[in-house]
């Protein structure tokens, strides 16, 4: 399950745009993404990202076409 804020601690609505970016955030989390260090990704910590960038979408691509089971050699 997923719940996002809908509102600021201060009780002020957030704005479409940062509700876009948070849920973007979090559902790459539930998709098992980490966080990244490029500046552009949805999954940098402190992202302002509404979309998601080439290098996103690879990670999720790879994180999928693994095999199940073992990584291990």
């Amino acid at each position: 399950m997923l719940v996002l804020a809908t509102h600021a601690p201060h009780g002020e609505p957030l704005p479409q745009r940062v509700m876009v970016t948070l849920a973007l955030h979090e559902l790459g989390h539930a998709l098992g993404l980490g966080h990244s260090s490029d500046r552009a990704d949805a999954l940098l910590p402190t992202s302002v990202a509404t979309a998601l960038t080439p290098r996103d979408r690879r990670t999720a691509t790879l994180l999928y076409d693994l095999p199940t089971g073992s990584l291990k050699n």
